[in-house]
């Protein structure tokens, strides 16, 4: 197995402030706010960010905080910057219907089919499961689940198009990262999960780590809280080391407090 460079950040969240900044005649130009971590990317077999919230067709529903719709070019930004994983499950992702998370997926599949696409789906075939990255010859299986949906919206009948990290699906949870771990020489899972705001993990955090080292899980970035939270290394059941970021706080986003700039 080769030596692999991976590089992630933390949440792309891109609020009303964040909107007008980067408006232009005609559209949206979001490649200015990226270009400086480009040089950073350069290199790294995957470089991963998670988009917060979902891309609409119609410039009416364009919006920030509390029901995001994102105009695309967002996304073109992002690729041309270098991401080459984009992690897509999380509570933002039903703001504007299931309707924009399809649009959303198809954007990314259509535009960009080289770049990964985690956690989000249109078929109950494709859900749960990893998405496989051959990365100089190393097989790396990369899952994407996010704890919460936001609290006024219902999840759709549909309920397979988002990766949920939610107890009634512990054990098929815990089944598809036994087979990933089987199947490919290295396992990351991206989630989205904890408080908003508090710097140290919480228990529900803390126990789904458990469940990831009990599976083998090499890697697990977290994100969600919008401040930065611990890095720890620990001990897998098997003998191996299991390395938690449990927060990366935020990318880019319109929010201005110290604590969710760093």
């Amino acid at each position: 197995m080769a030596d692999v460079r991976i590089c992630a950040v933390g949440d792309n969240l891109l609020h009303d402030l964040v909107l007008d900044a980067c408006a232009v005649p005609g559209g949206y130009s979001f490649d200015n706010i990226y270009a400086p971590v480009a040089p950073l990317l350069r290199g790294a077999a995957l470089a991963a960010v998670t988009q917060v919230t979902v891309f609409v067709p119609d410039a009416a529903e364009y919006s920030g905080f509390p029901l995001f719709g994102t105009p695309p070019a967002a996304g073109d930004a992002l690729v041309t910057a270098g991401f080459s994983a984009i992690a897509g499950a999380t509570n933002h992702m039903l703001d504007k219907g299931p309707g924009a998370l399809r649009y959303t997926i198809d954007y990314w599949r259509e535009n960009h089919p080289d770049t990964l696409l985690l956690g989000v789906h249109t078929t109950r075939e494709e859900a749960g499961g990893p998405t496989i990255a051959e990365l100089g010859g190393t097989r790396v299986a990369l899952f994407n689940y996010t704890s919460m949906l936001n609290f006024h919206l219902r999840p759709p009948s549909a309920h397979y198009l988002i990766d949920l990290l939610k107890p009634r699906y512990r054990d098929r949870i815990r089944r598809n990262l036994q087979i990933a771990r089987k199947d490919n020489d290295f396992v990351i899972v991206f989630v989205r999960w904890g408080s908003e705001y508090h710097y140290v993990p919480n228990d529900v955090q803390r126990g789904w780590a458990a469940l990831f080292a009990e599976c083998g899980v090499d890697v697990v970035i977290g994100q969600g809280t919008h401040v930065l939270q611990p890095l720890e290394v620990q001990k897998r059941p098997d003998g191996g080391e299991m390395t938690v970021f449990y927060s990366l706080g935020n990318f880019f986003s319109g929010q201005r407090e110290l604590p969710r700039l760093l």
